[in-house]
């Protein structure tokens, strides 16, 4: 072991810079493979447990419930809440530290466990990775540590870009550093998931490799999970949010964080109230930047208009969807969408701002419309809040590929083209 190495070794309960550091020179490491293969067993591994209400969480436990339909051997390997590990299962947690560097996230500063030890006794076929931080490098020393040499598969979630706080705002950090580290992860893997062709041209871009085997999966959604409860009542939803049963309903689903761009949002409906009465804005869900749109609720120009509630499982959203007359997100960091889809899915119209990543599933004045500015935005939630009201009995219709089922099928076929060669 190197002499940083050893220091960052021995500093690794008191400074998580050096934490960090020893994870990315650990990355650089070479990484032996043996091309064999045998019965199928997947590891999914992330750094955030699959039960928690967060997007490639919920996507994970989506592929990992299909692919045991399917009847392959599954196992996830994610960090625990705590500084105690956990197995229960499938599942296994390792004890993981705060990571500091962004609130809600978490760490684990050296990839050692029993369980570790255990899954490399288990041996995998296919290592399949959803972050780029401790599972990372602890799935590098599974596959380094395994008799046969599994596959490895990651699946690109996160644009960093906009998750890098203060240093958005320095260039050469947004724009060289992150997709620089990003490229040293996936070149290590045999095959790299992106969800959309937004995130399939970024990893083109000049600092990745031309060799990554880039092969491009929208995410599934379990639709199941978006049945509708004949208990629940759009009049009982908005007596609970404090909406009159006439009022309209713009809905926010979603994590409440800065780099959902809900600032923006909020300033944006803070205009629109001024041009009509009876219009609702409702952000559903938890995160770092609730605190401050429980503040902004309070301002007088919003006149009680701005809702602010608190976070649900995912089996209960559908509730929402009803009740809301359309959809709105600011955001321009989205790789999935899965909540614009899940909307579209409930027959609720979008208000969006990312064309990009949603411009083949909408179209505007038919299901949705997109904004720029706050000129934009009022005039495009016009042109939708009654697209709801006047298309009730339209059925729900989103390309077969974001079926649950056909996301895990075309993830498995991804595995048998890559243990074959």
């Amino acid at each position: 072991m190197s002499g940083l190495l050893f220091l960052t070794f021995l500093s690794k309960n008191v400074d998580y810079f050096a934490i960090i550091l020893y994870n990315i020179i650990e990355l650089m490491a070479p990484l032996p493979r043996t091309g064999e293969n045998h019965t199928m067993k997947i590891l999914l591994l992330h750094d955030i447990q699959a039960d928690k209400q967060n997007g490639v969480s919920v996507s994970m436990g989506i592929l990992y419930r299909e692919l045991k339909k399917l009847g392959y051997d599954i196992k996830i390997l994610t960090l625990s809440d705590s500084t105690k590990s956990h197995k229960d299962g499938d599942s296994y947690c390792m004890s993981s530290v705060p990571a500091l560097v962004y609130p809600g996230i978490r760490m684990r500063p050296i990839p050692k466990s029993k369980y570790i030890k255990e899954l490399i006794e288990w041996n995998p076929d296919v290592i399949h990775t959803n972050c780029e931080f401790s599972t990372f490098l602890v799935a590098k020393k599974i596959k380094n540590k395994c008799r046969k040499t599994p596959v490895w598969v990651h699946t690109f979630h996160t644009d960093y870009q906009y998750y890098i706080g203060v240093f958005q705002k320095i260039r050469t950090v947004r724009d060289k550093m992150v997709p620089k580290f990003l490229n040293s992860c996936f070149k290590r893997t045999d095959a790299l998931i992106v969800p959309t062709e937004k995130i399939n041209e970024y990893v083109h871009t000049q600092y990745f490799s031309d060799k990554l085997n880039v092969k491009i999966i929208p995410t599934g959604i379990d639709f199941s999970e978006l049945v509708q409860n004949p208990e629940d009542s759009v009049a009982k939803t908005k007596q609970e949010l404090g909406i009159p049963e006439d009022g309209k309903m713009v809905l926010f689903l979603g994590r409440i964080s800065s780099e959902k761009n809900l600032g923006e949002l909020v300033d944006n409906f803070k205009e629109y109230c001024k041009v009509r009465d009876n219009v609702y804005l409702v952000t559903v869900g938890d995160g770092p930047y609730r605190d401050t749109l429980l503040k902004r609720a309070k301002e007088p120009e919003f006149g009680g208009r701005l809702v602010v509630y608190k976070g649900v499982p995912h089996k209960q959203i559908r509730r929402f969807y009803d009740a809301a007359d359309a959809f709105a997100s600011a955001s321009v960091s989205e790789t999935q969408g899965l909540t614009f889809y899940e909307a579209l899915y409930c027959n609720v119209p979008v208000l969006a701002k990312d064309r990009y990543c949603l411009e083949d599933a909408i179209s505007e004045g038919v299901n949705g419309a997109f904004f720029t500015d706050t000129k934009s935005f009022i005039a495009a939630l016009n042109s939708i809040i009654d697209l709801k009201s006047q298309s009730a009995d339209t059925k729900p219709a989103l390309p077969e590929c974001f079926e649950s089922e056909c996301f895990a099928k075309a993830v498995a076929k991804l595995y048998d083209e890559l243990l074959v060669k």
